[in-house]
């Protein structure tokens, strides 16, 4: 250790008034101010390093005082209705892929038969293209 460094006298009384406590610590402080002065300046690094983090710490206890509580409305209704959205969505989810996909089943089917619709020359009859439909949905039991 230094032995540089004056100490604080032991003898401070820590229920004496004030003024008469404060002499012998302004006393150690001016006869230490040298060797730290000294200190800083040879090593700089570490010290600017410190008071960066000294700085940061001070700062991070700053923001984290500014977070606010949250309000009696966010907490008791609008957090349990996200809560409550979040769920039902996810329970719907493979319903709405299955209605998704069978869209596009139906669209595309639809698409398909219109492209053969398109195929027949106007001077075939009607009953041309519908005897294959009726035949169809009478063997799946549609009518």
């Amino acid at each position: 250790m230094n032995t540089d460094l004056h100490v604080i006298p032991s003898a401070v009384d820590p229920l004496a008034p004030p003024a008469e406590t404060g002499e012998p610590i302004t006393a150690a402080a001016e006869c230490n101010r040298p060797v730290a002065h000294d200190h800083v300046r040879q090593n700089p690094v570490p010290i600017i390093l410190g008071a960066l983090a000294l700085g940061v710490a001070i700062g991070y206890m700053l923001m984290s005082k500014r977070r606010r509580e949250p309000t009696f409305r966010e907490r008791f209704v609008e957090d349990p209705m996200h809560g409550a959205r979040e769920a039902i969505q996810a329970a719907l989810a493979p319903l709405t892929h299955r209605m998704h996909d069978q869209y596009d089943l139906a669209r595309n089917g639809a698409g398909k038969t219109i492209d053969k619709m398109k195929r027949y020359h106007p001077s075939h009859s009607a009953g041309s293209w519908t005897d294959p439909i009726r035949r169809a949905g009478s063997s799946l039991g549609l009518w």
